[in-house]
């Protein structure tokens, strides 16, 4: 064993949750594990420790917890045809005049994330 530890990768809400309590002097990591096996914990925010599998809570609370990937949350990495069609796109929207330079910047990031099958609170949601 190399002694390295690999930080448990969790979605938006698991760490929302494991942020509002891991660093907090209101619980022991022993009284986090608790509640979560019980599934006690009632607040919305923290709602989702109550789902964790044990193992993964105690890795997150002691190895430490990472946000996934934008991209490995869309389950796969765009392919070639995709990325043929946004070029494409791109270029009929940069031919076209009607478009000011902001509409065309915000076109393209929305189309481009809609192609990647990519979505973002506040951008394309």
């Amino acid at each position: 064993m190399t002694g390295l530890t690999k930080k448990l990768e969790v979605n938006k809400d698991v760490k929302l949750a494991l942020d509002s309590v891991a660093d907090s002097s209101s619980w022991t990591k022993g009284e986090i594990i608790q509640k979560s096996i019980e599934k006690t914990w009632t607040t919305p925010l923290r709602k989702p420790l109550n789902e964790m599998k044990l193992d993964d809570l105690i890795q997150a609370l002691y190895d430490g917890y990472v946000r996934k990937d934008i991209i490995m949350q869309t389950g796969s990495r765009p392919n070639q045809e995709k990325l043929d069609e946004l070029v494409t796109s791109y270029n009929k929207h940069k031919m076209a005049q009607s478009y000011t330079y902001e509409d065309g910047i915000s076109d393209g990031i929305q189309f481009a994330l809609s192609k990647l099958n990519i979505n973002i609170e506040g951008i394309n949601l």
